[in-house]
């Protein structure tokens, strides 16, 4: 179990150290122009940034999908597939065929409307519908570090809420060179804007346009995996839920997966909650709130860690409480509160529904973590403007559903 879970990119969470500045690493995303376009959605360059804007149903967003990303959908799912079968030549699963096994234990709690997606990102790529189905079940091997600060606890009283992806970069070449923006309009739903990998469309990070943000941390319990995976709980809850109190519900009421803390914060009200939750029970935590996970009770912060590490991170919380602003957040997400294999840390400010994202590059580099990268700051409204330019010149021809199989 502890290689597949190297293998398949296990999160954990570090202590917090500060870099001496990252002021240089907060970039700005310039205005982006369309690469190649698909009915009403397209494929988005601003600078160096690739952002996907999808609308339309979800088998219309999934087929634009794999249409416009087509190559590099095969090969990236291809690759997760082909670790997956490495995996089990060596034996370092639990039991044979361990995605399969997952996929067949979660596919009845999958909503509809992400099967739907997966057709047509599958019919779009021209790639075979159960390959994209059984490398989506990939998250639930996710871990990370989350935390939401706000009011006192920030120099402007503004909430951010700050999270690390850890994975091992290095054992799975090349994830980090898929890594995309996706901005989903689903017809009648919430729009997001997910920091996200070619190929996958469940959630991991996230804004909404109802101004919520989520991130979460994978606690164990593997094998647990008769209920939703995480990562379309997530999405989820962001799509259909407008308040903390609504995601909140959905989370805890949701037959779950495996163990993790879901962190969502509201930032119409300057709320958030962190779930704790289990296949068996959930707990929610509130700001300045003890637990017995996380038993430091700071006013205006919600901090989420493990073992001894989450003492750095209270310390950390302490020392620069009140002052903490972007480029403070950005610091705290720096090794080794990011982990050796550090793949995406991203600084969430969802009053203004901006999220500052950073990548990991390739791992021959030296310093190729996440937390050494730019910081890009996307802005969702501009996504969002992009998406009402298309829909208002273009009209969608693909199907509104997927088209049955022989």
């Amino acid at each position: 179990m502890k290689a597949l879970r190297a293998l398949l990119c296990i999160l954990l969470v570090g202590p917090v150290l500060f870099a001496a500045s990252c002021s240089a690493q907060m970039r700005d995303v310039p205005a982006p122009t369309v690469v190649e376009r698909v009915d009403r959605s397209a494929l988005l360059k601003a600078g160096d940034q690739r952002v996907l804007v999808l609308q339309g149903s979800h088998y219309q967003m999934g087929y634009a999908y794999g249409k416009l990303l087509a190559a590099e959908v095969r090969e990236n799912i291809e690759d997760v597939l082909r670790l997956a079968a490495q995996a089990d030549a060596q034996r370092q699963v639990p039991a044979p065929g361990a995605l399969e096994m997952i996929y067949q234990r979660t596919k009845a709690f999958v909503p509809q409307e992400y099967t739907e997606e997966l057709h047509g990102l599958a019919d779009g790529a021209g790639l075979d519908r159960h390959k994209i189905e059984l490398a989506n079940v990939f998250p639930e091997m996710f871990h990370c570090s989350v935390f939401v600060l706000k009011d006192k606890a920030t120099r402007d009283g503004k909430m951010i809420h700050g999270r690390a992806l850890d994975y091992s970069v290095g054992v799975a070449p090349g994830l980090q060179d898929h890594a995309i923006v996706i901005v989903n309009k689903p017809d009648g739903e919430n729009a997001t804007m997910l920091g996200s990998y070619v190929g996958f469309i469940g959630c991991i990070t996230g804004v909404s346009d109802k101004k919520l943000s989520a991130g979460m941390m994978g606690m164990g319990e593997y094998g647990k995996w008769d209920g939703q995976p995480m990562a379309y709980l997530f999405r989820q809850a962001l799509e259909k839920c407008d308040t903390v109190e609504q995601a909140v519900k959905l989370i805890t009421e949701a037959t779950r997966t495996c163990q993790y803390s879901y962190l969502i914060a509201d930032g119409k009200d300057r709320q958030a909650a962190a779930i704790h939750a289990t296949t068996e029970y959930a707990n929610t935590v509130g700001f300045g709130e003890a637990y017995r996970l996380w038993p430091e009770s700071i006013e205006d912060t919600i901090l989420v860690s493990a073992d001894e590490r989450y003492g750095h991170l209270v310390s950390r919380v302490r020392k620069h409480y009140g002052q903490i602003d972007v480029e403070k957040a950005i610091e705290i997400l720096t090794r080794p509160v990011a982990m050796a294999g550090n793949l995406q840390d991203a600084v969430m400010l969802p009053e203004e529904r901006v999220m500052y994202l950073a990548n990991a590059v390739s791992p021959d580099q030296r310093n190729f973590q996440a937390c050494y990268q730019p910081y890009y700051r996307h802005e969702m409204a501009t996504y969002l403007a992009a998406l009402e330019k298309l829909a208002g010149e273009h009209r969608i021809e693909t199907p509104t559903s997927a088209p049955a199989q022989p």
